[in-house]
């Protein structure tokens, strides 16, 4: 089925509820989901619907994509009848203050690239394959309508792909028909330029700190680093891969959110370890998580802060002992 038929029988459905449509992403919105719900709802508004969004927590990076591209994002209230659109996460539990909108939708409509989650069985209308981005289901999305976006719109659904895609390391056949139809309109350049930014200070401080507190195990050959930070998980896990980890589990979040962020490297990728289906396996932990093949998290909100510190621990023990153990039976 294509895409836009798709589409078209949810926004039929839609209209027969109201004008209100609610647009949301995952937790610390990346420029893959920003990108997906952004343009989706100037899609939406075009065909003449009131478009909101809620975002549980925008990465520093989107919102320099947002700044420099001048998007605005208006805030979703909870109007008493309207439609819902989740882009780029199958699992309600990393929707964070967002996850209510999922139980009061009237109908859902979900548009992601991971593995089939909780909100794949609930959702009303479902466009999703495994794309290494979820812009790039986007972009053909507008390609099946022949509608190139406006200039910013397409130039940060470009970003998007770029980001997921690792620039193109893992890019698909329609992977490269999307960027070339977003080149109609798209700023390619720009778009690689607003990828590519300095670190912060405080950044460097959270790779360097959680270099050096990291417990390092040497699995059957594979070496194993698991670490806590305060922030910035994802970019500790990538540079503990590039000193040469093969699995890096960093453990962090604010006071009454614990977030876990899991990397593997290209040798352990190639061994069969895949993050999505590992975090799938966690049981028995309140929130939840996915990912790809290579790289993932998982999120729980908890109630206090001392219960915040005891989560960390609990979370980190479980990713490391009760799944990966499993995982590497066969490859020892």
């Amino acid at each position: 089925m294509e895409y836009s038929r798709i589409v078209e029988a949810f926004l039929s459905e839609a209209g027969k509820i109201s004008s209100k449509i609610v647009i949301t992403s995952h937790v610390n919105t990346d420029p893959d989901g920003l990108a997906a719900a952004l343009a989706l709802g100037w899609f939406f508004a075009s065909r003449g619907f009131e478009v909101k969004y809620c975002f549980p927590g925008i990465s520093m990076l989107s919102r320099r994509l947002l700044q420099t591209l001048q998007l605005e994002i208006e805030p979703a209230e909870k109007p008493n009848a309207f439609s819902l659109v989740v882009c780029d996460t199958s699992s309600d539990a990393v929707l964070g203050e967002c996850k209510h909108y999922v139980d009061d939708a009237r109908v859902t409509l979900l548009v992601d690239h991971h593995a089939p989650g909780p909100l794949v069985a609930s959702a009303n209308y479902v466009v999703s394959t495994r794309e290494p981005a979820t812009s790039t289901i986007v972009a053909r999305i507008f390609l099946e309508y022949n509608q190139p976006p406006p200039q910013n719109i397409a130039t940060l659904l470009l970003a998007g792909i770029l980001y997921d895609t690792k620039r193109f390391q893992l890019a698909s056949v329609d992977t490269f028909k999307a960027a070339a139809f977003l080149l109609k309109t798209g700023d390619y350049v720009l778009a690689q330029k607003l990828l590519t930014e300095e670190m912060s200070r405080s950044e460097r401080l959270a790779r360097l700190k959680g270099a050096a507190r990291a417990l390092v195990l040497d699995v059957c050959g594979y070496l194993i680093a698991v670490t806590r930070v305060s922030a910035y998980e994802a970019s500790v896990a990538r540079a503990l891969i590039a000193l040469g980890a093969d699995i890096a589990i960093v453990v962090g979040g604010s006071k009454r959110e614990v977030r876990a962020s899991v990397r593997v490297s290209k040798k352990a990728l190639e061994a069969g370890i895949r993050i999505d289906e590992v975090l799938e396996r966690i049981k028995g932990l309140p929130g939840g998580g996915g990912g790809h093949p290579g790289a993932g998290g998982y999120n729980v909100s908890v109630e206090s802060r001392r219960a915040a510190d005891k989560m960390r621990g609990v979370l980190s023990r479980e990713i490391l002992v009760e799944t990966l153990r499993d995982i590497f039976e066969f490859l020892c």
